[in-house]
Formats: C-alpha cells, structure tokens, sequence
C-alpha cells in the first residue's frame, strides 16, 4: 500500500484513506479492502491527528524513498504543511518542487501561490511566470503575477500584466508606478454648480476614533469572517432609511452627504459590501507579505445591477469607498480609476489616456463615477506582517448609489446585533466643508492629479504578449 501512488505524503487520496475521522464506518462497505484500510488507518492515526500528524511524511518517505519524488508530490504535502502552519516543512517542500518540472500551468500557479504566501515572492514570481506561459489566457493566474510582482516592488512588470488581467485591457506602462508608490498631489476644488462635479474625488473626514474601531470590528469580524476568498456579497439599504439605523447606516449616510448633488437627488438604493486585505491570517513564521489587488472593473457584480429591461449589466449612478485603515500601515494599495467606459449597446470600450489614483488613509472617503472602470493595485512592494496576523492591513466600506429601488433585502448578520450609532459622530455636510476650508484647515473637495500615457504603444513597452515576468 505504501508504495501505491494514491498513498503518497499527505495527497488527498491518503487522507481520505487513512483518516477514520474523514472515512466514516456507516460510509464504508465491509470487505476486505476497507477492512485493510481501516487497519492502516489506526497504525496511521497518530499522522492524521495532533501536532504530529505532519511525521507521516517523514515515515512514509523513509519507507520509500522513491515514491514521494515528483512536483506534484511535494506540492501537496508542501500545501498540506502550510495549512498545519508548519512554515518551515512547506518552504522544505516548494524547494523540493521548484527543482522539479511542474505537470501543467494549474501546478505551477499552485505552487506560486504557496510560495507567495510564505513571503518569497522572486520564487513565486517564476512559478507564476511559467503558468502563464502554458495558459496565457488565465486571467486569475495573471493577477496572481500582478500581486507578486507588486510585493517583489517590480511595479512595471505588474503594471503590463494587470492591463491584460483586466477586461482585456491593452497593457499598462510605468507612468503609473510614482502615484502608486506615494499620493500624487491632489487639488481642492469647490463646485460652483451641480456640472461643475470632478467624476473622481475624495474627502477626508473626521469621524470619532472609537465609532471607525466599532465599525472596523464589525465589518471584519462578523460581515467577512476570519477568511474569505473576495466574494461579492453584497447588501442594500434603501436611501430613505439612513438616518434611522445604526452604526452602519450612519456611515453610509456620512457617505452619502458628498455625493454630486444631482447623484445624491437621484439615489434611491446604497449598496454595500467590505473588501479587506488580507484575507486571511498569515502563516506563522512569515515575516513580509503582500496585499492583493483587485482587477478593473464596475461595481455591477450585484442584483441591483440585474437589467430587468435588456440583456446587459446596469451600472451605478457613482461608487463611494470609505476607508477604515490606511496611512502609515505600509506599502499602499490605492485604487486606480481608468478613463474608460462602455457604450449603451455594450460593445467594445470608450478608452481615454487619464487614470487617477487615491491612496488609502483612516476616514477619507474617495468618490468615482459609476462608469468609470477602476480596480485596486496591489501592494508596491512587501509589508512587514504585525504580531497581530490576523490585523486588517486595508479595509474599506464600499457602496454603489442607484437610481431604483432596492431589489435585494437586508443583509442579517447572526450573533449579537450591529453596533448603535455614535451620539458624537456630527455628520459633516458639504457646506459645513466649504466653510471650513475658508479658513483653510479643511478643503472642500480634493481630486487626485491625473496620470496621462498610462497605455504601453505598438511596442508593448518592451514586453512580449506571453508575459515574461523576470523578478
């Protein structure tokens, strides 16, 4: 049995062999086939249970030494490892695998993805790079490469990539990298009249500390949960209700109070979900990571998007994103805004040349016009990782704003329930803002300098269309 390719290391097949716990007896016909397994399972239950369970690596290999030997073996017990939080034995084993010629791109995008999550980000980047190049058109494998060569502060590679990961893009040139690394300087602007409203904005607000924390809490622990993949899951609030609710509705109601005057009298529906990076705890024993971008595209993921009228995708009045951490956490992971839209009909793209880029900081609350493509760039360059794993590095309150009425109900989030609003949160007004920065301690509006020649030209800034990404 042990020399069997479906009892190698920790693969699958042997746990689902070898534990009791996941082979229940009432599953099981008696013959003497389970009968054998079963008995190899209770000389093996001390691998499948306790801190040790990891040893039957080691057992198993001793007894053949040429069994565990391929990519795809390593790769298993070096994923295996990793989930156990056994850094070390599965750093062993991706060594072991990088020697080895992957099976196809899905072992190889694997295997970079252990190996980002361990922080080395040149060995993922090679993974990464070699799944690509087997499947080019795996946009989910050319992201991952944008976020590892993002963390590795290789921007320019990240930057062509993330073109092509993102609605088929052409891809992006380094004009983007210094507004990515730092804010790019922004300008106050004051509104005359309803047209004179930037379509990208921003506002720093002051809410109290202790109602961001409650609300922090809250949004991550009990909307998102310890891990999650970045599902959409979205909730909505119908416009009406704000300043009735909670903690929640008061911050969507803070949000609210800047839209574009027009945009504001028009919205009738909030919908809102949480992003949060990272996603999950990080690994015991890492030092650095890096946190995830998200590709372009409009915030129609939802019901409020279904067109009940046509066959396309509706798309909101704007997108608002109040930002709940940021500032001096570490590298920024800012949210790009592309002067691109499509057409009624929905055929093809309206491409400009200007993006716009906001960076992340505790209570502003950055504005987009719903037509506008954007996404989140990843991390440029690595984050030292805090005592606290688990610490919610960028997390923000997103909600799109639409003209109908809501068509999907209240989210309900079991346990205790959302948290009361804050007496001391004084919802600051656009025309209290305006009066402020007469004074000139707050402006009224802020939009972010434009980029210009973000596009690579006809010679692909150099790169190649099968995506060699050198770290």
């Amino acid at each position: 049995l042990l020399r069997q390719d479906s009892m190698r290391c920790l693969h699958p097949q042997l746990l689902l062999l070898g534990c009791p716990m996941l082979t229940p007896w009432h599953h099981t016909r008696r013959t003497w086939a389970n009968v054998m397994a079963f008995l190899f399972a209770w000389t093996m239950a001390p691998c499948c249970f306790g801190e040790d369970r990891l040893d039957c690596d080691a057992m198993l290999e001793s007894l053949s030494r040429h069994t565990v030997s391929s990519h795809r073996d390593h790769l298993w017990c070096g994923r295996t490892a990793l989930q156990a939080g056994k850094t070390e034995e599965a750093s062993r084993h991706f060594d072991l695998a990088v020697t080895r010629p992957p099976a196809d791109a899905n072992d190889a995008r694997n295997l970079g993805a252990g190996l980002y999550r361990l922080g080395r980000f040149n060995d993922a980047g090679k993974s990464f790079d070699k799944a690509i190049r087997a499947d080019p058109s795996n946009t989910a494998t050319r992201m991952a490469l944008v976020n590892t060569a993002g963390a590795a502060g290789v921007l320019g590679v990240a930057l062509w990539h993330f073109g092509l990961a993102s609605s088929n893009l052409h891809p992006l040139s380094s004009a983007l990298s210094a507004a990515w690394r730092s804010p790019p300087p922004a300008s106050a602007v004051v509104p005359e009249s309803a047209g004179d409203w930037p379509e990208v904005y921003y506002v720093d607000v002051a809410p109290p500390r202790n109602a961001l924390k409650a609300l922090s809490s809250f949004l991550s622990k009990r909307v998102i949960g310890a891990e999650y993949n970045y599902e959409f899951k979205s909730s909505s609030l119908p416009v009406t209700g704000l300043q009735s609710g909670g903690l929640l509705e008061q911050a969507i109601a803070q949000m609210q109070a800047f839209l574009p005057p027009d945009v504001r009298a028009r919205s009738k529906c909030a919908e809102w979900w949480v992003h949060r990076r990272p996603s999950k705890p990080v690994p015991k024993g890492v030092r650095v990571m890096g946190l995830e971008g998200h590709p372009l595209h409009w915030d129609n993921d939802g019901p409020e998007a279904d067109n009940k009228q046509g066959s396309g995708r509706l798309r909101p009045l704007f997108t608002s994103l109040l930002y709940l951490t940021g500032g001096k956490q570490g590298a920024p992971a800012p949210v790009v805004v592309v002067n691109t839209t499509m057409p009624e009909d929905g055929k093809g793209l309206h491409v400009g040349d200007p993006a716009w880029v906001v960076h992340p900081a505790v209570g502003r609350i950055a504005y987009l016009n719903g037509s506008l493509l954007h996404g989140v760039l990843p991390s440029a360059g690595s984050v030292e990782v805090e005592q606290r794993r688990s610490l919610a590095r960028r997390l923000s309150l997103n909600v799109a704003w639409w003209p109908h009425d809501c068509q999907q109900a209240k989210r309900r989030v079991s346990g205790e329930p959302p948290p009361a609003p804050d007496l001391s949160w004084q919802l600051l007004q656009p025309e209290v803002a305006q009066q402020i920065s007469l004074t000139g301690s707050r402006p009224h509006l802020l939009t972010p300098q434009p980029v210009r020649g973000i596009f690579c030209g006809a010679d692909m800034c150099g790169m190649k269309s099968g995506g060699k990404a050198e770290l």
